[in-house]
């Protein structure tokens, strides 16, 4: 049985045999784009549901559960009723030599979209033609327009590392910065005081270029420190610490007030919205 989670990763392992050249995807996405290269879509789904890693990572954000509550699909319904779970699909845009493709996992294969200038970026292509990005966002607005609002939409871009380009940037720019300093350290004396004083400017420049670089790389590292401590938050299990909560105003007698307030404050907002 091929799930609805391995048909919409599909388009994750078609985005990696596109654009795994420009970006780093890691060894285990690596090793799973070489396994499925030659793979038909439907046993791409099937390994992707079968990498333990890979699923390991997919449900890292999984919501806890210690003990499983009654959902509203856990109650019967009558024959016939419609299912209401929420159901995510996920669909690619890439450009590739010249042209666009839509990746969706519940195609054979690639949609081409169209041809767009070479080297064109937000604006506007070399030529003055439409950009990938137009073509992109035209096919998104004709998505959203057919769903009518019944499906909500979210946009997601993938590209390089901030932090790895500006670490292996600044590591160039010391390179630089030390074979200048060489070179100026080579032919001092060589020079009148113009020349001193053109080299005491220029390496000025460098380390306050480094300054900035090293500032830049520190915001980034702090950003994703933020994002640590917030990944730590949405996978602690606060369930515990809930139960006893509700434990401790049980025992003292202040749950049930608790409850009813919250009761009558709903029925008020209910009310207020009524109104309007």
């Amino acid at each position: 049985m091929l799930s609805h989670s391995s048909l919409c990763s599909l388009p994750l392992v078609e985005k990696m045999n596109v654009v795994g050249v420009q970006i780093s995807i890691g060894p285990i996405l690596k090793s799973l784009k070489s396994f499925t290269s030659r793979f038909p879509p439907s046993l791409i789904g099937h390994s992707i549901g079968n990498s333990l890693e890979v699923r390991i990572a997919h449900n890292t954000f999984a919501l806890p559960d210690p003990f499983r509550l009654l959902e509203e699909d856990d109650v019967p319904k009558p024959p016939g009723h419609a299912k209401t779970a929420d159901v995510f699909h996920f669909v690619s845009y890439v450009s590739v030599g010249g042209a666009v493709y839509e990746l969706d996992g519940l195609e054979v294969g690639p949609v081409l979209l169209g041809n767009v200038d070479v080297g064109g970026g937000e604006g506007g292509g070399e030529g003055g033609g439409e950009t990938w990005l137009g073509v992109a966002r035209r096919r998104i607005l004709d998505r959203i327009e057919r769903a009518r609002g019944g499906i909500q939409f979210n946009l997601i871009a993938v590209g390089v590392d901030r932090l790895e380009n500006l670490k292996e940037f600044r590591a160039n720019r010391n390179a630089n910065a030390s074979a200048n300093a060489s070179a100026n350290a080579a032919g001092g004396g060589g020079g009148g005081d113009g020349v001193k004083s053109d080299s005491s400017s220029s390496s000025s420049r460098s380390t306050l270029d480094l300054d900035v670089l090293d500032a830049l790389i520190s915001d980034e590292e702090a950003i994703r420190e933020r994002w640590k401590e917030e990944n730590r938050r949405r996978r602690h299990d606060y369930l515990p610490l809930i139960v006893g909560v509700l434990e401790t105003l049980a025992k003292k007698g202040k749950l049930r007030k608790m409850l009813e307030n919250a009761d009558e404050g709903q029925r008020a907002k209910g009310k207020g919205k009524e109104k309007e």
